[in-house]
């Protein structure tokens, strides 16, 4: 059996799928949608480019995987307010919601048909958190600062070292969120890999160079 590359637009139309039907049939906002994938890949073992940002976690791999995606025909941006969005913590006057194409559509058929095992894999990790409610742009953002504090100091922490430690990347916790977030992370299981950190245990995705390994449909 061929195996799918670990191409992060391949993972992002999978998991873009997912949560668009279970939203209406847009994602909305461009840091739901960041932190949305984030989770996907703490929960898929997929290493997607994360790094320590202004407000929290961000990958510019997503970002050009975004750009790529809607270059291809296969996701629609919609543009509303002005201003910027607000990834940087500030507010989103400038707010880009996101849906699948047909020919979006399409290309994740494609990819379940042709890559069965790991597609489920994106999806169930998408469905992992949309189990929790589908959580909001706010809860992802703050369990996301709170993860990846954890995962940098390789252990459990508490919510009042937590809101300590994110004083080190300029990021706003609180105890209280600190708490809520680690309530959250507990119910996804993600807590396993701590003592040791996780880094071992996740794939990274092939470079965009290589998509041609995608089938011709989606080179």
């Amino acid at each position: 059996r061929e195996t799918m590359p670990l191409l992060a637009r391949n993972i992002t139309l999978l998991a873009l799928d997912r949560f668009t039907r279970a939203s209406g049939g847009r994602v909305r906002g461009k840091t739901l949608l960041q932190k949305q994938l984030f989770f996907v890949g703490e929960l898929a073992g997929i290493d997607l480019g994360y790094r320590a940002h202004y407000y929290c976690p961000y990958s510019d791999t997503l970002v050009d995987a975004v750009v790529e995606v809607k270059n291809l025909g296969f996701v629609q941006e919609y543009g509303s307010g002005s201003g910027r969005d607000g990834e940087n913590g500030s507010s989103e006057s400038r707010r880009y919601d996101y849906e699948l194409t047909d020919e979006g559509k399409s290309a994740v058929s494609w990819l379940k048909a042709h890559y069965p095992v790991e597609a489920e894999n994106v999806v169930r990790a998408a469905e992992r958190i949309l189990s929790k409610g589908n959580p909001d742009r706010s809860t992802l953002i703050n369990a996301a600062k709170t993860l990846w504090i954890m995962q940098e100091q390789k252990r459990p922490m508490a919510p009042r070292e937590i809101a300590e430690q994110a004083k080190n990347y300029s990021w706003p916790v609180t105890e209280e969120q600190a708490h809520q977030a680690i309530e959250f992370l507990a119910s996804l299981d993600l807590f396993g890999g701590l003592s040791t950190g996780n880094d071992d245990r996740r794939k990274s995705p092939e470079t965009q160079g290589q998509s041609h390994k995608t089938g011709s449909m989606h080179s």
